[in-house]
């Protein structure tokens, strides 16, 4: 091989090492703000998605029918179910009261 294309050969690796470190960069930003990860977070912090409205289904469907294709799933896997949650049934009413099927903020 002469020096000429072994020059080549090793600025065309080096650019595609650049390429490969930006791009391992760009997912790691991706996978950071992903709302899958982002939710993941805040429950850290005491925060958590809430279906209050009961029907869960349905709720799924208008999610996933708003096309936000890879963001709408990872909400719909970290959203939590009223409907599920471990409480009497006067709880789960009054928490859906107190929350106007999710159209009140506290």
């Amino acid at each position: 091989m002469n020096a000429i294309t072994e020059q080549v050969l090793t600025e065309r690796i080096q650019e595609q090492e650049q390429t490969i470190a930006h791009l391992k960069q760009k997912l790691r930003d991706y996978e950071e703000c992903s709302a899958d990860s982002v939710v993941r977070r805040l429950r850290l912090h005491g925060t958590i998605l809430i279906h209050v409205a009961g029907d869960l289904p349905k709720y799924q469907a208008a999610v996933r029918g708003e096309g936000l294709a890879g963001v709408g799933e990872d909400l719909i896997s970290q959203t939590w179910d009223l409907e599920n949650a471990p409480f009497p049934d006067d709880v789960k009413a009054a928490v859906r009261e107190a929350c106007n099927n999710g159209m009140s903020r506290w």
